[in-house]
């Protein structure tokens, strides 16, 4: 597969949740915090091993395990009572954010979930068939864990997180899916108008993404650049794809003008790897091939309109 991103952990305070809970009870409730010492100290606990935690599966369910927990808090405690504060790293420049209200701090445990499910959909990206069934749903889970955060900035009063952001890594993440599941498609050499229909949804996506991560404040000029770029590829590949269908069916003419286009994007795109510029050498080489034998043998018409694809 080309070049995928995974987002990088936010990073945290710590703070002493056991004592900030412990006063918000002696202060607010009736009975005492020495009651509940012992959970007190467990939710303190999951919410240190969230300061440094490993990209894995047991790591995925500590910070499901704390969320859970968390989230329950609000229930029996008064919000606003204490002040969490969370890093920015998506950006070049780190900066932090501090806010009181419990819906902070659920939100950027459930970014710090979606971004380990980026991460873990990276190591699974092997080119394998069950790696590549395991990093399609793992983008997919990230993808539902910042379209969830989305979700829950409409009841917030305040400006929490950026939602051009989110809604850039959401795209952004569903497009890696999209791409791991359009590479199974390739491996299994399905046929290659499914194939051109499975790379138009991955370029149609990329394309969501980067227009939403072209208004963010926060993410890097390169990933927005590199997003276009990898819209621009897919395509490329699906009019290279469409227009070997399209030679399949005698429609030559069609066939150049798809070729063409692919040619033209990828004349766009600034993806300098190996197997991009040696993809463009194969268009540009079939594109000569075909407007040879056109010319030569079918002397068929070009169309004014690239073939249309509908993307799957």
């Amino acid at each position: 597969m080309s070049h995928l991103l995974c987002i990088p952990f936010k990073k945290t305070l710590s703070i002493d949740l056991k004592q900030k809970l412990a006063n918000v009870i002696d202060s607010t409730f009736f009975q005492t915090s020495s009651i509940f010492g012992d959970d007190l100290s467990a939710i303190n606990r999951m919410r240190e091993d969230l300061i440094n935690i490993d990209v894995s599966e047991s790591g995925l369910q500590k910070m499901k395990t704390y969320y859970i927990c968390f989230s329950k808090l609000k229930e029996k405690f008064p919000d606003n009572q204490i002040e969490y504060t969370w890093f920015q790293t998506l950006g070049r420049k780190s900066y932090g954010c501090s806010h009181t209200c419990f819906l902070f701090e659920e939100i950027n445990v459930v970014y710090n979930i979606g971004a380990m499910y980026s991460l873990l959909a990276m190591e699974n990206s092997d080119g394998s068939v069950e790696g590549l069934k395991k990093s399609c749903h793992y983008f997919q889970y990230s993808a539902g864990c910042f379209g969830h955060i989305i979700k829950l900035l409409e009841s917030a009063d305040e400006k929490l997180l950026d939602r051009k952001t989110l809604t850039a890594l959401n795209y952004l993440m569903l497009a890696q899916a999209q791409e791991a599941f359009w590479f199974k498609a390739v491996k299994d050499s399905h046929k290659d108008s499914l194939i051109a229909k499975l790379a138009l949804q991955v370029s149609e996506l990329y394309d969501t993404a980067s227009k939403h991560a072209h208004t963010s404040e926060i993410i890097r000029t390169d990933w927005v650049e590199h997003l276009k770029s990898k819209s621009l590829y897919f395509s490329a590949v699906a009019h290279y794809r469409n227009s070997i269908a399209l030679g399949e069916k005698e429609a030559y003419g069609a066939q150049i003008k798809s070729l063409q286009e692919s040619l033209k994007n990828l004349n766009k795109a600034s993806l300098g790897d190996e197997s991009a510029l040696l993809f463009r050498e194969r268009v540009e080489n079939t594109l000569k091939s075909c407007e040879r034998d056109n010319d030569l043998i079918f002397l068929q018409g070009i169309p004014s309109i690239v073939p249309e694809i509908r993307p799957a």
